[in-house]
């Protein structure tokens, strides 16, 4: 079986106490589209922690794909990761250092602000790296970086993704909504966010899947009629009462209703690089119909 995606290299970071607790996550990542294509290390009884975060980002470096993906043991992901990364605006952005696509609640909300229409990290730490994507290159950078600290120190190593990025004029970009959540601390999409638990909850959608088009109208206007129509050739879009942002936005609400077309001026921030075709009829065909 080829381990390695054409485009992406999937590596999943692990330690032999979590051998009988790491089933979930492999499960996870191959009911994905991910599905067999990763590689686990785990950490060598004779290494420190230390040594294997080396290990793990020298394999990272040493990737024959434009893309890698670091994820952890304690991580489940969505059906359609690969492609969500993939399809991702924010990985051809000058300013992309690395993209955190499974971000808890409290490091979303927290010292981010909004670049060209895409979320960032506007601090130089960022913590709960579950799932990280950057390009071989950067993992490079980031394991020189890593192998000039403190070599007895066994916490926050992953904090280097992003003190790399800020300080060579990167940013961290946050994927919109999460690709992935922490499976140790559970969550059901669409309940209120538990400040308790740090966790994705709202945020993370197993299913989603960044749509080609989104349509927008007023009521009557044909966009489910439109959306049919560039299924039928082939052309993947979805009426915009049947998809979800995944994300606690306003513009969540208008944007799945009658009020839909109400939503248009947010869109473009909350999907960056979808384009969203508006459908306007003459207001006496509307009544017509």
């Amino acid at each position: 079986m080829r381990r390695t995606h054409k485009a992406v290299t999937v590596i999943v970071q692990t330690h032999p106490a979590r051998r009988g607790l790491i089933w979930p996550t492999l499960e996870s990542i191959e009911r994905s589209d991910i599905s067999g294509h990763y590689t686990v290390l785990e950490q060598r009884p004779d290494v420190s922690h230390h040594e294997h975060f080396a290990d793990v980002l020298h394999a990272m470096a040493d990737c024959a794909t434009p893309w890698v993906l670091r994820l952890e043991d304690d991580i489940v992901v969505g059906r359609h990761v690969l492609r969500d990364f993939l399809s991702w605006p924010a990985l051809a952005h000058p300013k992309f250092g690395c993209g955190w696509l499974a971000t808890p609640k409290a490091e979303m909300e927290a010292d981010t602000a909004r670049l060209d229409g895409h979320l960032i990290r506007n601090h130089r730490e960022m913590y709960a790296s579950y799932a990280v994507g950057c390009t071989p290159d950067f993992a490079a950078k980031v394991c020189e970086a890593h192998l000039k600290t403190d070599r007895s120190k066994d916490v926050d190593q992953d904090l280097q993704f992003a003190r790399v990025a800020w300080d060579s004029g990167k940013r961290i970009f946050i994927h919109e909504p999460c690709l992935g959540e922490n499976r140790l601390l559970p969550s059901i999409y669409g309940t209120r966010p538990d400040e308790a638990t740090h966790n994705a909850h709202e945020y993370y959608a197993p299913g989603w899947c960044r749509p080609s088009f989104v349509i927008t109208g007023l009521g009557r206007s044909g966009t489910g009629f439109m959306a049919k129509a560039l299924n039928a050739v082939g052309v993947q879009c979805n009426h915009e009462k049947h998809w979800s942002l995944g994300s606690s936005h306003p513009a969540t609400a208008l944007a799945t209703g009658e009020s839909s077309w109400l939503a248009g001026p947010w869109l473009g921030e909350l999907l960056p690089g979808v384009p969203v075709v508006h459908l306007v009829r003459h207001p006496r065909d509307v009544i017509a119909s």
